[in-house]
């Protein structure tokens, strides 16, 4: 199924066993809404985030709610990493270090709808050389999938062509309710590789 908002596409996928569904934008491909029945049957979205796709770009600060974070997710001190005695300096968006990706991450870019069919859908998106300062280009593309356990199984590619650092993560932040524990799984899968 495919819905498109006033500026960014959203996709919806879901199971019919569960009744789960995810809501995405790929607007820094962003999972909006995750809805999934609790113990007692009531079916709620369990995620953080705004309502419409639009929002995120209105908002002052930048939550990262479920967003794809990249190229690296995590701090990087100082903004700067070496490799074979070579170094690189990066964008510094957290006071004098590098966090998530940098000024403009993958939390900022539009990615492409590549697949999608009722329970998936796979985004990409190339990332160019020299990045927010990262070198080589960098082709990612992250697959969600609601399966038959109703788990949501997130996979990660990323191929590049220079030795670079990458760690693909998506920040999902879920409401505070220990109900939802057993009911909706994530697991993540990552695959990085890199071809000269």
């Amino acid at each position: 199924m495919f819905n498109y908002c006033s500026r960014f596409r959203k996709a919806i996928c879901g199971t019919q066993r569960y009744r789960s569904k995810i809501i995405l934008t790929n607007y820094g491909g962003r999972i909006m809404s995750i809805f999934t029945s609790d113990k007692k049957g009531k079916f709620d979205d369990i995620v953080l985030g705004y309502d419409k796709a639009s929002d995120y770009l209105d908002a002052k600060e930048n939550p990262y709610f479920g967003s794809i974070v990249g190229r690296y997710g995590n701090r990087i001190k100082n903004g700067t990493f070496s490799i074979d005695d070579k170094s690189y300096v990066l964008a510094k968006n957290n006071n004098m270090n590098h966090l998530h990706g940098g000024i403009k991450g993958f939390d900022s870019v539009i990615w492409e709808i590549e697949n999608y069919n009722s329970n998936q859908i796979t985004l990409s998106y190339l990332s160019p050389d020299g990045d927010e300062g990262y070198p080589g280009e960098l082709m990612v593309k992250v697959k969600y999938l609601i399966s038959e356990k109703n788990e949501l199984i997130i996979e990660y590619w990323a191929e590049t062509n220079k030795k670079t650092i990458v760690n693909l993560i998506i920040k999902i932040t879920t409401h505070s309710t220990s109900s939802w524990g057993s009911i909706f799984l994530l697991r993540q899968i990552s695959n990085y590789a890199f071809s000269s």
